[in-house]
């Protein structure tokens, strides 16, 4: 319940009458900009450690544009397999041998 009521103290919430809680409009740019300060707390201390470690920013900088890339390449194919998908019977999946 505390959570709930936090909740609607910072606007994410609100009571509807005769249903119980809605989420309100502006719940979305809310939740936008807590998630954007997250995310700029665990980027600088990334980047604290790579200026610790003596990285170039040029170097830093590669190396994120890298893996932004990588984010927005479609995923590999799945690899198909020569046989079909067939449930293997109870007895094939047992380690325990029959008696």
């Amino acid at each position: 319940m505390r959570a709930y009521r936090e909740l609607q103290i910072e606007g994410v919430l609100e009571t509807v009458r005769g249903t119980g809680l809605a989420v309100t409009k502006s719940a979305p740019k809310f939740c936008r900009n807590d998630r954007v300060d997250l995310i700029r707390t665990r980027l600088r201390a990334v980047l604290h450690e790579a200026l610790k470690s003596q990285l170039e920013v040029d170097d830093v900088r590669a190396i994120a544009e890298e893996e932004l890339s990588k984010l927005n390449e479609p995923p590999p194919p799945e690899e198909e397999d020569d046989e079909p998908d067939v449930p293997k019977s109870r007895a094939a999946r047992s380690p325990r041998s029959a008696v």
